[in-house]
This record gives structure tokens, C-alpha cells and sequence, in this order.
């Protein structure tokens, strides 16, 4: 079953828009709610989707716009799921570090 929800990475491989892997990232969560991988990278996708790809500018534009809360939801249920995923704890680590130099 999983291996059908591992579309989304193929998607940005073939380079389809990120709106378009949120829309399966978020279909794969409701499919498997328990599927760590989709919130991690729902949480990339979001990111890269918000700020046009400029991910130097991830907290700063995040916040203004509303969304920082969000990226950083999916990074923690990811977390939770699967607290050794290593994509997850790296993604999250970043992020935060972005917000303290911003």
C-alpha cells in the first residue's frame, strides 16, 4: 500500500508543481495516517510552496505569511510517528535554525 502513496517524490523528480504534491501528500495522510514520510515531506513541500523555492527566506516569509506554523506541525507529526526519522529531525533542526538567524 505504501508504495503507492511514494508518488509524490516522483512528482518533483518529474517536475511537476509542489501544489500538486501537497495535494497527494495530503491524500496519502488521509489514505495512511500514520505515514511519517508524507508529513515530512508534506512539510517540505509546503515550505518550497510558500516561498517560490527561496528557501533562504523560510522563516522570515513563512511567519509573515502564516504558514510557519503549519511546516512546522507536519515536522513534528512526523516526529511523533516515527521520532527516529532522520529527514524529519534534520528538516525540523533547520528550520528552527533559519528562525534564529532571520
Amino acid at each position: 500500500m505504501r508504495e503507492l502513496l511514494k508518488i509524490p517524490p516522483l512528482l518533483h523528480r518529474q517536475g511537476d508543481s509542489e501544489i500538486q504534491a501537497i495535494v497527494h501528500y495530503e491524500n496519502a495522510i488521509r489514505i495512511d495516517p500514520q505515514y511519517a514520510d508524507a508529513y515530512n515531506n508534506l512539510g517540505n513541500s509546503t515550505r518550497t510552496s510558500v516561498l517560490g523555492g527561496r528557501t533562504h527566506l523560510s522563516c522570515t516569509a513563512l511567519l509573515a505569511l502564516g504558514d510557519m506554523e503549519r511546516v512546522e506541525r507536519h515536522y513534528r507529526i512526523a516526529l511523533l510517528l516515527d521520532p527516529s526519522h532522520p529527514n524529519a529531525r534534520l528538516n525540523i533542526e533547520t528550520f528552527f535554525s533559519q528562525a534564529l538567524t532571520d
